[in-house]
Parts: C-alpha cells; sequence; structure tokens
C-alpha cells in the first residue's frame, strides 16, 4: 500500500520541490504525462516563462499565444475578429488550465517580438518559402489594364516566378540592358561623405526586385532622380503603377501589423492582471522606437494592479532612449520605487547625463529595497553610487558593466560595503578613486573578483593594495593578463583560489601561469583559460596586426597545450580552453592529463583542425578517463562566435554526438559552462 501511494505521487509537497529545480522545457513536459497529480504540479513550472521557449525551442509556431488569446473577453476577441480579421482562436479547445495566472517571467522585448512572429505566422502564406522561386503577395485590388493581368488566376492572389538566377552574370543580355539603362544609371564615380564611400544612386541589389522587372517589360520603367539633401542607403525600386500598389500595400500591411502588435502585448498584460497573475522576473526593455511601444499604454494599468509586480526578485531596466523621448518614461519609474521593495536582483542600464530626473528616479528605486543582494549597472548615472548606502547591509554582488565613470563626483558610498562577496569591473574604465575606497573598507571580505579588459587611471601599485587587503579570502579570480606582473601579485597575495578565469593570455605570460598553477595545486578545481583574441579587424590597416596577433595565438596554443597537463593539480574537475586546438598537440595535452578526476571538458577551437581525428581523440581520453559526465566542443574564432558545436542541432552534429553516447553527455557549451562573472546580457 505505501509503495502504491508512493508511486502515485503521494507525496506533493516533495514532487513540487524537485519539479521547481527543472530548468528544461523537455523534461517538464515529460512529466505531464506521467498521471494526473504529475500533470497539474508540472503545469505552473511549464508555463512560468513562455516568452524564453524560443532559446530552447526555435522552431516552434508559438501556439501558446493563441492559447492566452482564448482567455480574452469577449469585446477584446471581437476587435481581433472584425478590426484585425483574425479568427483562429474559435478553433481552439477550451483550455484544461488558468494558463495566463501561471506566469512568472516578463521581459518585454521578447513579449514583442514572439507576438511579431505570431502575426507573422497569422498571415504568412502556405504557399511562401519553397525553394529558390519568388512568391508575391499581390494586392486584392487590381487595375484590370495590366498587360500581365491575363496570365494570373482569378481564384489566386500569388504569382511564381522561375528560380531566381544566383550571379548576375548569368542573366541574359537583355535583362543586363534594363538593370543598367532603364532602372537606374549606374554612376562611375563613387562619391564619399563623412569618411565612407555610397552610390549617389541607389541601386536595385534585390535579385528579386530585379527579376519582377525583367518579367514585365512592356511596364515603362524610368530611373528616380536624386532626392535632395542626404542620399538614401537602401535602394529605390522604379516608379510604375504596379509598384506603387505593392508599394503602397506594404505600407498599410505594416501599418496594421504595428497596431496589431500593440494591441495584443497589451491585451496580453491585461489578460495576466485579471487572472491575478504575480510577477517573479520583471525585465522592461525600451529600445529607439519608443512610438511603438506597448509599455506606456499599460503603466496605469500596473500602477492600479500592483500585485502583478509587488513580488518581484528579479528586476530589469533597460532604457537607451533618445533625450527627446525621455518625457515617455517618466511616470512609469516614477512608482516603481512604491510598488517594487522586495527586489533581490537589480539590473540599470541608464545612459548617463540624460535625464536627472530618470536618475534620480532610479537611485530612489534603488535605496527603496529591503532585500537587494544583487545589483549590476551597465553605466552609471549621477547619485547611483552614493545610494549603495541604503542597501550596504544586504548587498553581497556588485557588477559594473561597461561603467566609465563620467561625471561621478562621489565615490563614497562604496566604502560602506562591508558585506560585499563579488565585485566585478567587465570592460570598465576604472580610476584611481574607485579602487581606494575599495582598499579604505576596513573588513572587505570579497571572494569574487572579476577585472576584465581594463583600462583608465589606476596604476598597478593600487590593484597590488587591493590583493593585498581581500587576498586571502579570495576564492574566484576572472582576469585579463595585460601585463606579467599581474600574475606574480597573484601568486604573492591570494592563498586559496578555487576557480580561474584568465583572459587575452599571451605567449611571454605562460611561464608565470605555470608557477601559479603550481602554487594553487591543492584548492584549484576550476580552470578556463583564453588566448588573445584578434579576429576581430576594424580597417585594412590593422591587418598586419592580426597576422602577427594570430602567429602569437598559435605560439601560445602549442605551449599551453604542451606544457600545462602535466602541471595541473588532481583537485581539478573542470577545464575550459579557448585555444587553436592542432590535434598533434592536444594529443599530448590529453596524455599529461590522464592523472586528473575531471567531471567536464569544455574545449573550443578557433581553427577546425581534421575534425574527425580530434574527435576520436577526445573518445579515446574519455573512454580511458572513466571519470567525464559533460563534453562541449566547438569551433569559432571568437568568443561569441560559433561554426560548429558537437552539441548543436544540425544533422552532422547529431550525427557526431552519437558516437559518444555510450560514454559521456554531450551537451552544448552554453549549457554546462561555468561562469563566475555576469554581464549585462548573459
Amino acid at each position: 500500500m505505501a509503495y502504491s501511494k508512493l508511486s502515485l505521487g503521494d507525496l506533493p509537497e516533495i514532487t513540487n520541490e524537485i519539479l521547481q529545480r527543472l530548468d528544461d522545457y523537455s523534461t517538464l513536459y515529460s512529466c505531464i504525462l506521467v498521471n494526473r497529480l504529475w500533470c497539474r504540479l508540472a503545469m505552473p513550472f511549464l508555463w512560468r516563462d513562455p516568452f524564453s521557449i524560443s532559446k530552447y525551442k526555435k522552431h516552434l509556431k508559438y501556439h501558446f499565444i493563441d492559447i492566452y488569446l482564448y482567455f480574452l473577453g469577449e469585446a477584446d476577441k471581437n476587435i481581433l475578429k472584425k478590426v484585425f480579421e483574425i479568427d483562429r482562436i474559435d478553433f481552439i479547445s477550451p483550455p484544461l488550465f488558468n494558463y495566463p495566472h501561471f506566469i512568472k517571467a516578463l521581459n518585454t522585448n521578447k513579449l514583442e517580438l514572439i507576438v511579431s512572429d505570431w502575426i507573422d505566422s497569422c498571415t504568412k502564406s502556405p504557399h511562401q518559402n519553397k525553394g529558390n522561386s519568388l512568391y508575391y503577395n499581390l494586392p486584392q485590388v487590381m487595375p484590370p489594364s495590366q498587360p500581365h493581368c491575363s496570365s494570373l488566376s482569378s481564384t489566386s492572389t500569388y504569382f511564381e516566378f522561375s528560380p531566381l538566377p544566383k550571379d548576375i552574370k548569368n542573366i541574359n543580355e537583355i535583362i543586363r540592358h534594363n538593370f543598367q539603362h532603364k532602372v537606374l544609371p549606374v554612376p562611375n564615380i563613387l562619391q564619399k561623405r563623412r569618411g565612407a564611400y555610397y552610390v549617389p544612386y541607389s541601386l536595385p541589389v534585390d535579385f528579386k526586385s530585379l527579376k519582377r522587372e525583367a518579367e514585365i517589360p512592356t511596364m515603362k520603367m524610368t530611373a528616380l532622380p536624386p532626392p535632395r539633401g542626404r542620399q538614401p542607403m537602401f535602394p529605390i525600386n522604379s516608379l510604375n503603377s504596379l509598384s506603387m500598389t505593392r508599394q503602397f500595400s506594404r505600407f498599410v500591411d505594416i501599418e496594421k501589423s504595428i497596431k496589431l502588435k500593440r494591441f495584443i502585448c497589451c491585451a496580453l498584460i491585461k489578460l495576466f492582471i485579471t487572472h491575478s497573475a504575480s510577477l517573479i522576473t520583471f525585465e522592461i526593455i525600451l529600445r529607439h522606437k519608443i512610438e511603438n511601444s506597448f509599455i506606456y499604454d499599460v503603466y496605469e494599468m500596473i500602477k492600479n494592479n500592483s500585485k502583478f509586480i509587488s513580488d518581484i526578485e528579479n528586476f530589469t531596466f533597460h532604457n537607451s532612449l533618445p533625450i527627446t523621448k525621455m518625457v515617455y518614461i517618466q511616470p512609469l519609474i516614477s512608482y516603481l520605487p512604491s510598488l517594487c521593495n522586495l527586489i533581490k536582483n537589480l539590473k540599470i542600464q541608464m545612459i548617463p547625463n540624460r535625464s536627472l530626473e530618470t536618475s534620480r528616479n532610479l537611485s530612489k528605486l534603488i535605496c527603496s529595497q529591503r532585500q537587494l543582494s544583487k545589483l549590476t549597472f551597465r553605466e552609471v548615472f549621477q547619485d547611483s553610487l552614493s545610494s549603495l548606502k541604503n542597501v550596504a547591509h544586504t548587498l553581497t554582488c556588485l557588477i559594473f558593466d561597461t561603467c566609465h565613470f563620467i561625471n561621478i563626483q562621489s565615490f563614497q558610498g562604496l566604502e560602506c560595503l562591508e558585506n560585499l562577496e563579488s565585485l566585478q569591473f567587465i570592460h570598465c574604465y576604472l580610476k584611481s578613486e574607485i579602487i581606494e575606497h575599495l582598499s579604505n573598507i576596513k573588513n572587505l571580505k570579497i571572494k569574487t573578483l572579476s577585472i576584465i579588459n581594463r583600462d583608465g587611471s589606476a596604476n598597478n601599485f593600487q590593484y597590488q593594495l587591493l590583493l593585498l587587503k581581500i587576498g586571502s579570502h579570495l576564492e574566484n579570480l576572472i582576469l585579463s593578463i595585460d601585463k606579467n606582473d599581474t600574475l606574480q601579485n597573484i601568486s604573492h597575495f591570494c592563498e586559496k583560489i578555487k576557480f580561474i578565469h584568465f583572459t587575452k593570455l599571451k605567449q611571454d605570460s605562460i611561464p608565470e601561469l605555470n608557477r601559479l598553477i603550481l602554487n594553487f595545486g591543492t584548492t584549484l578545481r576550476y580552470l578556463t583559460l583564453d588566448i588573445d583574441d584578434y579576429s576581430y579587424v576594424i580597417s585594412p590597416f590593422q591587418y598586419i596586426k592580426r597576422v602577427s596577433g594570430i602567429q602569437d595565438m598559435e605560439k601560445s596554443s602549442i605551449l599551453l597545450l604542451q606544457q600545462l597537463g602535466q602541471l595541473l593539480p588532481p583537485t581539478l574537475e573542470y577545464i575550459d580552453l579557448f585555444l587553436i586546438l592542432d590535434p598533434i598537440n592536444l594529443k599530448t595535452f590529453l596524455i599529461n592529463c590522464k592523472h586528473l578526476k575531471l567531471s567536464r571538458l569544455l574545449l573550443r577551437n578557433k581553427i577546425e583542425f581534421y575534425l574527425d581525428f580530434t574527435l576520436q581523440l577526445l573518445k579515446e581520453f574519455i573512454i580511458e578517463m572513466n571519470s567525464i559526465q559533460y563534453l562541449a566542443y566547438r569551433i569559432g574564432k571568437g568568443v561569441d562566435s560559433l561554426e560548429w558545436d558537437l552539441g548543436g542541432n544540425k544533422l552532422k552534429e547529431k550525427e557526431k554526438a552519437r558516437e559518444f553516447d555510450p560514454y559521456v553527455k554531450v551537451k552544448n557549451y552554453n549549457e554546462v559552462v561555468i561562469r563566475k562573472s555576469e554581464p549585462f546580457y548573459v
């Protein structure tokens, strides 16, 4: 009897705690198929963040929007049917759960993007995207006198052209003649303005547009005169009655789509509020196109229904509006301090010196928090650092991402952060005053320090003082190695480093790196090494620097692969390398690592070297080690670029991953990577 109760899930509290820790949609979907109890317990977690589902299943058609719209009131449904001519929600079966009540996370930018994709799926023709043929949706009202109308079926509004040419050189002489003389004249001289070359007359670089013009040779095609003032950077099609009708139809469709998107976004927010939803994560993303954003239509509704955001624990405010449109967001920000005071994780991006009123309201938002433990700034603003005094008793993690500390008059708020455990500077301009105030904190016990791509007026001596103060407590270290004395200071002042992530490693810093790893032979458990990245070139004049940088990366990679393996301590259980991994030196590295008991092996290769041979080496190493649980292998020139991933969804990637199934779990790199440094956008 006891076994039957346990098998049927007679312990809902324990089952609920287990399901709460699952962050995989496929696993949660499998849970709802077990029995009714599991379905009832798992369904709220499956619907807590539906607008982030695209990062798990990019091929989905966002069917959950239809289910949400089923819950709309009759008035809103009539607007969808009569005004926007959408009746697909009539064919949905009645839902079994109150799905709008389950939402816990909302990102305004993702909401708009997914609604836009849903609108495209509503209006998209089933005949589109077939091979290389061009299907053009012609307007419903067409002049009967057009010469090509006889070739169109009276029952169809789609006209199929033959496959498009892959290269303009393959087009016959008549089309080339029309392209050069009837569409637009090709200028012989490029003009220069503001340091950039441009074509004074826009050229029809879209072959689809070119093919349409070629299919209707009887129509008169004339060139547009160059417009006054600033020259356009986009192609201007030749004006004729058909193209004008099409352009007008496109304009009407775009305007209708914008209004529909705005209506659905507002209707969804209203729906969540009326169904007593309470958010845990809320991200407000304000871009340049403020006139099309829905958030300004619903902030009054949110203000009057404070339960919707009163329990928020994770809040992100991203504002990149120009100064002329800052007035739109003032009512929204002014109410936030009184509505949200239980935030634990707060992220703020605010363009500095744009609006003093907005800066004051955001400072009030920080000061009003009672349990703020993590604060991230993407650019600091006036009074932002002084507001840290009010949250110093709870704040344990402080992150500055791309901050230049311009016109910041007071840094004294930093001296109050005695409970700080994690301090991170990512692509920041560090002033000497910042390091001085941090060094003046009496009981500073930082466990995580991140300084990536540092710049500024702080000198090496000030960094030594900071390491001297926190070195005995430091456990996680993320640094860009620009000087060898940086590694020497770490060896002198730090005692129990467990996590190391070094970027911008160069050839001359490898000997000191080897000595540092030996110093932490009893504590080091996680190691991530990135060589310097010269993959991005700003101008052709930097080509010589890029070539020399690649040569330096090759030498650094060879030295690391040949020397690093035998120096790694037996306590190491995680290693992540971003190097140029050639099979010969990789084999040497793997042979020297056989004394380790790794649980995760992550390799990022900047260049593809004999992929099959490299994967065979990894498989043999994993079989012999018999301790590795997770493997990630990807190829990409830059840190964020991706060309091939063993844990990807492409057919060849899946075929290669199946060869490792009996021995290890192959994962996507982003699923198994351990990051101690968290930028504004992860």
